[in-house]
């Protein structure tokens, strides 16, 4: 068994980010060597607190498991890694892979929308994923009710690759109605989760499940959104990452595309049928096509001035909740660093949303 990735699999059950992770390689050469001297500063690091010999072991069991089952564990050193998540600003140290990994490192476009839908809303959905299957692409959603579903199954009727993005162990299928069309995806693509093997669909995993989504796609697409979809979430992580934005009109009496009008009006490209995706993709290609070999790869083209204060907000009041987080805890779980979580924070409370408490714990007012 490979001890650095035991040792990665331990970090990664508590939700160490991949800075955190490279700062202790610098510092002590390997994980497993920081995991023998790191938890002595335990007085001065809360990671370090967590450090725990039961920790470790834990992490020891998950990769002999997912050994036994078939999962391809990928730590962010392997050269199987995916290129375009890689180049984000806060990618996943470690990937569960259940299916094909090369399906990761296809051209991959994201497919999102709300899961509760209107006929044309699941009708345009299958109608795109089909189309982009079929003309070869790699169809990327989050296998939750609604769209999502619409698109990984219209995908693979197609006879083309899909992948899964899970805000749950790959183990641990959410929601359990998807667990057949989950074992389809695997079979010709891959479900992919950055979470433990049995991680539970905690809700502020699916804020971060999203980043993932958009950071493996050259272009994120969103079907249909209420307003308060999480799709949004998607859309904004993509803006930030560098990647196109595409968001499909639709009635403006129903409520169901409430949230892709205002995209369109922020500088989403609006799209009817697959070439309105194709137009726009060949420069993205070009853009991306060393991604993995360059970190300045992303930012450099952000087309769509989406709410991102607004996206942050809400990923910081699901991160903490009404029990508390401190700081160090809250990049941890949102992947923002502290100077773009700071002064939001600080407008949080002072709207009376967010109190902060002893120890530096925010939390959210009831």
């Amino acid at each position: 068994m490979d001890g650095e990735l035991a040792a990665l699999a331990a970090l990664n059950t508590l939700y160490a980010s991949r800075a955190a992770v490279e700062r202790l390689l610098r510092e002590y050469g390997t994980l497993e060597a920081a995991w023998e001297e790191f938890p002595a500063r335990r007085d001065s690091s809360p990671l370090a607190a967590r450090m725990t010999p039961s920790v470790l072991e834990a992490g020891r069991k998950e990769t002999e498991e997912a050994e036994r089952r078939g999962v391809l564990m990928l730590p962010f050193w392997d050269p199987r890694y995916p290129r375009l998540l890689g180049a984000i600003a806060n990618p996943p140290p470690l990937l569960y892979v259940l299916g094909d990994a090369e399906a990761l490192h296809g051209n991959c476009i994201a497919m999102v929308g709300s899961r509760t839908t209107s006929f044309y809303g699941r009708r345009a959905a299958a109608g795109l994923s089909a189309a982009l299957a079929e003309r070869g692409y790699t169809v990327v959603s989050g296998l939750a009710r609604g769209i999502d579903r619409e698109c990984h199954a219209a995908a693979l009727d197609a006879g083309g690759k899909t992948v899964a993005v899970l805000g749950s162990g790959v183990l641990r299928v959410y929601p359990k109605e998807n667990e057949q069309l989950a074992e389809a995806v695997a079979a010709n693509g891959a479900v992919v989760s950055e979470f433990p093997l049995r991680a539970k669909p905690v809700r502020f995993h699916f804020p971060r499940r999203n980043r993932v989504i958009s950071g493996l796609s050259l272009a994120t697409v969103v079907v249909e959104a209420g307003r308060r979809s999480g799709a949004l979430i998607t859309a904004t992580w993509a803006a930030e990452q560098g990647r196109e934005v595409f968001a499909l009109p639709g009635p403006v009496d129903t409520g169901f595309s409430a949230g892709c009008h205002p995209l369109l009006r922020e500088g989403a490209r609006v799209v009817e049928s697959v070439e309105d995706i194709e137009a726009d993709l060949s420069g993205l290609k070009a853009l991306f096509a060393g991604a993995g070999d360059a970190a300045g790869a992303t930012g450099e083209k952000a087309p769509v001035m989406l709410d991102r204060a607004g996206a942050r907000r809400k990923l910081l009041l699901e991160a903490m909740g009404y029990g508390g987080a401190d700081i160090e805890k809250l990049e941890e779980q949102t992947g923002l660093p502290a100077e773009t979580m700071l002064p939001l924070l600080m407008e949080l409370e002072l709207e009376g949303i967010v109190a902060r408490k002893a120890g530096g714990i925010y939390a959210r007012r009831k």
